[in-house]
């Protein structure tokens, strides 16, 4: 599963309330980062929206999800790639249970909302396109 952050300004914020995590996988995105972990304990198991304060800030990504860990994002540029951060290690076991949200962060596990609340999300394919399997 993944922590997909969207907003760069709670990049560090995540990662100084869960110093462990700095520790495994993460890519740099179009927009932010995603960190990779292997949870151990009881998790949802769908994407359920990260806001701050009503505002949406990424998503943690439990299951029914898709990331883009190398190559390039079908929204992102060939000068913007996808890439490895330098701190990245092996992808780390960790407990949900013990995940710590910054001051302001909401994670709502009640529902699949995330997905529900992006009505401007197009439809796109990846054929033809860099990071595709047939390029």
């Amino acid at each position: 599963m993944s922590i997909d952050i969207d907003d760069a300004e709670w990049i560090e914020p995540f990662l100084d309330a869960n110093p462990e995590l700095r520790n495994t996988t993460q890519v740099q995105t179009y927009r932010g980062r995603q960190i990779f972990l292997r949870l151990t304990d009881d998790y949802p198991k769908t994407v359920c929206q990260l806001t701050v304060y009503g505002k949406a800030i990424g998503e943690f990504r439990g299951g029914k999800g898709l990331s883009t860990i190398f190559g390039h994002h079908p929204k992102g540029t060939i000068q913007n790639p996808v890439h490895y951060c330098p701190s990245s290690e092996a992808v780390i076991t960790y407990r949900y249970k013990d995940l710590v949200l910054p001051v302001g962060v909401m994670l709502d596990d009640s529902s699949r909302s995330a997905k529900k609340g992006r009505k401007s999300r197009k439809s796109y394919s990846l054929q033809g396109k860099p990071g595709s399997i047939d390029t």
